[in-house]
């Protein structure tokens, strides 16, 4: 994997959650583990 996929596959997959940031936060809440 050359340097540059692997930026490009952090970047995306960084971007994916940034843009999921409040569904994610609700799973995290539904789940209820306290924190």
């Amino acid at each position: 994997m050359t340097p540059d996929l692997l930026r490009s596959l952090l970047q995306g997959t960084a971007e994916a959650v940034i843009a999921q940031s409040e569904h994610l936060t609700a799973l995290d809440q539904a789940i209820g583990d306290g924190d």
